[in-house]
């Protein structure tokens, strides 16, 4: 999505943020131990991750979706 003139972003739910945090910091821990074999769900998890944000770049895409301005979103 993109609000505006702004660069495309990526909105992530919470519950797929708890995931990717989990993936990453299992990651991060085998890396810190020397253990450069991450588990397969963690290495899963993030190429997801890694999916959803090239998904970000409009080069060879459609453009997406464009937002009104925040000031048009608000109610009254």
């Amino acid at each position: 999505m993109r609000f505006e003139g702004d660069w495309c972003g990526l909105f992530i739910r919470g519950d797929d943020c708890f995931r990717f945090a989990q993936a990453l910091q299992a990651v991060l821990q085998q890396v810190n131990a020397g253990d450069v074999q991450e588990g397969i769900f963690a290495k899963q998890v993030l190429k997801g991750l890694l999916s959803e944000l090239q998904s970000t770049d409009e080069r060879n895409k459609p453009a997406p979706q464009v937002l009104k301005p925040f000031e048009e979103c608000k109610p009254e």
